[in-house]
């Protein structure tokens, strides 16, 4: 019973190993403006380039909304952050980048699948005046393990996942 016991907490360790393994990333830096808060955003526009996809990512990023869910999460970020109110600023997100894999590339193809990620530019504007950039962007590990063992098996969760990587960095470096 006990070398069950000693194999079984093997196993677990194996699969917490692969789970830290499989953490996320994101990077934001500023590429110009002054280093001072900008202050409350009024509003989010998400843009997106017109040939900045190939045609399956704009279908998957289609599929899984990320307009939507890139203005959602920066939107609760600047909440939970109190720089969301009534202003003359906004935040306008440009995509440059896209990619995600599917729950077959994960299972089958692993670590050759590549990783999950979303990249673009975040400009504060006051009106038609930009006063600070950002390059953003976010990054799944390209571990097999990661997404079985931290569930995030659904392209849905791990699109929402690096939006809100983004989110909540920006959010603070406002």
């Amino acid at each position: 019973m006990k070398k069950a016991n000693i194999g079984l907490l093997i196993t677990i360790s194996v699969f917490a190993i692969a789970a830290l393994d499989g953490c996320m990333s994101s990077r934001v830096f500023q590429t110009s403006g002054t280093p001072q808060p900008a202050g409350i955003i009024s509003d989010v526009q998400v843009i997106v380039p017109k040939g900045t996809f190939d045609q399956a990512t704009e279908v998957w990023y289609q599929e899984n909304t990320m307009s939507g869910a890139i203005r959602s999460a920066l939107i609760e970020e600047l909440k939970d952050y109190k720089k969301l109110g009534p202003s003359e600023l906004t935040i306008e997100f440009t995509v440059t980048g896209f990619y995600l894999r599917s729950f077959a590339q994960i299972f089958w193809f692993g670590v050759m699948a590549g990783s999950d990620s979303l990249v673009g530019n975040i400009a504060v504007k006051k009106g038609d005046t930009v006063l600070k950039t950002f390059d953003v962007s976010a990054k799944g590990s390209d571990s097999a393990w990661s997404g079985t063992v931290l569930l995030r098996l659904s392209a849905g969760g791990r699109a929402d996942t690096l939006c809100s990587m983004i989110a909540e960095k920006i959010a603070r470096e406002l």
